[in-house]
């Protein structure tokens, strides 16, 4: 929840059965950075009115895979009870037109009722703006598509040239804009980051990129007011950088965050900005 709070979810690290682990989801509220618990859930996605989340949990794996999703406020108050639907290996936020609960196919999660469907893979949906993965059509490769949701026009942008591949876990939107990375785990790592502004149908690299960070403990998401918050781990040392559009340098600083080599996530929330 951008600004507001941040949800966690704590799994056992001894089970007493090998199956998918149970998690207890907590919220991390701005104010007072109160916790409260939000049930039990395997993935959590923002939902659209800022002030609670979409749950989803399996009921069972075998013999065949059963899901439930319901609506938590942050407070920890049901807003709308589980009900079944159909397994998602992963949900994902899918802007003002619902749930992402496949590469393919947004639902409206109260209904379950499927509001999109594309041939392509979706990297990200800003507002009504859908970005998909494409194949190049005069080349070899990939290219970003925006598809208008209302219209089914579609706009093509030619992928940057970066040598990195494209790191999925780490997209993060603030319509109208999409920050995208890419990142070569070969050798000394490196990891470059562009904003895709979904409405000019642009690409800008940040400044000072590409940078040497560690890429899998290399994250990033936007605050309230507008700015690129980049969570990364550069020779040995955490590192945190800011951005915000126009600027023409990143603003770094070096911090301490004792416990964060033991974390099963590199994912991060930015409270009261």
């Amino acid at each position: 929840m951008r600004g507001r709070a941040g949800v966690v979810i704590a799994t056992p690290i001894r089970r007493r059965r090998p199956i998918w682990p149970r998690g207890r989801l907590y919220a991390v509220r701005e104010k007072w950075a109160w916790l409260s618990a939000l049930g039990a859930g395997d993935e959590v996605v923002p939902a659209a009115d800022g002030g609670s989340v979409w749950v989803k949990r399996y009921a069972r794996l075998r013999p065949a895979r059963s899901c439930t999703l319901r609506q938590v406020r942050l407070d920890g108050r049901v807003m709308r009870a589980p009900r079944a639907f159909r397994c998602a290996l992963t949900i994902y936020p899918g802007g003002a037109l619902g749930l992402g609960v496949s590469p393919t196919r947004v639902i409206d999660p109260v209904t379950g009722r499927t509001v999109l469907r594309t041939r392509s893979p979706i990297l990200a949906v800003a507002g009504r703006e859908v970005v998909l993965e494409e194949r190049a059509q005069d080349r070899a490769g990939e290219e970003f598509g925006l598809l208008d949701s209302a219209t089914g026009a579609e706009r093509r942008i030619g992928w940057p040239s970066t040598g990195g591949a494209l790191e999925y876990s780490s997209l993060a939107v603030s319509p109208p804009l999409v920050a995208v990375g890419f990142a070569s785990p070969i050798g000394r790592q490196v990891w470059d980051v562009w904003v895709l502004n979904t409405e000019t149908a642009t690409l800008t690299e940040l400044p000072d990129m590409p940078a040497f960070v560690a890429v899998k403990r290399a994250n990033m998401t936007w605050t309230r007011d507008g700015r690129l918050v980049l969570l990364a781990e550069s020779a040995g040392k955490d590192v945190v950088a800011v951005w915000q559009p126009g600027q023409k340098r990143l603003k770094v600083k070096t911090v301490r965050l004792p416990g964060r080599r033991n974390a099963g996530s590199d994912a991060f929330a930015i409270l009261g900005s």
